[in-house]
């Protein structure tokens, strides 16, 4: 089993479409009624990616991931606070609420090639993190 971090080198290529949100929350808003400060692309899954407010925001990352042959695959989402993980518009993580550095994972069956994902975020009070790892054939 291999486990690597997903990180994306060429934003100009294959970047990240990242939509910002500033408010305060205690789980994921239905980001289509909020406010949207602004759009960017990112090269990596980080807070550290792009700007944004100590806390009280939220983010919409959106992408394609390359999956390298058909199989089955681990999928680690982490963050503090709220996540939700969606492949191809399916919900497959629901880390939502106000908690700690914690990770929750999704395995499924994928085809060779890109699939599509997105992820909801939003950072409550105090520590911030997002990061997606996988472990596959």
């Amino acid at each position: 089993v291999n486990t690597v971090k997903i990180d994306v080198y060429n934003p100009t290529i294959n970047g990240i479409r990242l939509s910002y949100y500033e408010g305060v929350w205690k789980k994921i808003p239905d980001f289509s009624k909020e406010k949207k400060q602004y759009d960017t692309v990112v090269a990596r899954l980080s807070t550290k990616s792009f700007r944004h407010t100590t806390d009280h925001f939220g983010a919409v990352f959106e992408g394609k991931i390359q999956i390298p042959e058909n199989g089955t695959y681990t999928f680690y989402l982490s963050s503090d606070d709220g996540t939700k993980l969606y492949f191809q518009d399916k919900q497959c993580i629901d880390h939502d609420g106000i908690h700690g550095p914690s990770e929750k994972t999704y395995t499924g069956t994928f085809a060779k090639g890109q699939i599509p994902f997105k992820i909801e975020y939003f950072e409550g009070d105090w520590g911030e993190n997002i990061a997606l790892y996988v472990s596959g054939p």
